[in-house]
């Protein structure tokens, strides 16, 4: 289902902004979108789910460490990508794989640095971004390490 709705929206694009050949009402092009994006949120969420059941439970831990900056990620990142935009700067030539890539190390190293350090050093940083466990680590420590 997803991959149809994803085949049918393409089409539809391709078709109505590049070659302009056809013309269909507002309504029809949100119903194929809303189906893509719901059977695509769907699909993905059951790999999710398949993931977490075959993957490791650190794995896991590990991706529930970093959920819990979720919430801060969302509220920060508009700031730290100004700010990355005007560090690294888009050129439109051969480099420009590579400095979106580097934007978005950038970006999610900032905006962690920046949660990282509220939560080391404001007392109530909890009520910004969100409660985070107790020891909130972005790569675990092996247990030999205490």
């Amino acid at each position: 289902m997803t991959l149809g709705a994803g085949i049918a929206i393409s089409l539809l694009n391709y078709h109505l902004y590049t070659m302009k050949t056809i013309q269909i009402s507002g309504f029809t092009y949100e119903a194929v979108n809303t189906l893509y994006l719901v059977a695509g949120s769907y699909f993905f969420f059951r790999i999710a789910e398949i993931l977490a059941e075959k993957l490791s439970v650190k794995s896991v831990t590990i991706v529930k460490n970093i959920a819990m900056y979720s919430f801060g990620f969302y509220l920060i990142h508009p700031m730290v990508l100004n700010f990355v935009a005007k560090a690294v700067p888009i050129q439109g030539n051969y480099m420009f794989h590579v400095e979106i890539v580097a934007r978005y190390i950038l970006t999610l190293a900032g905006c962690y640095l920046i949660i990282w350090g509220c939560h080391r050093l404001l007392p109530f940083a909890s009520f910004l971004f969100g409660k985070l466990p107790k020891e909130a680590v972005f790569i675990y420590r092996r247990p030999d390490h205490k």
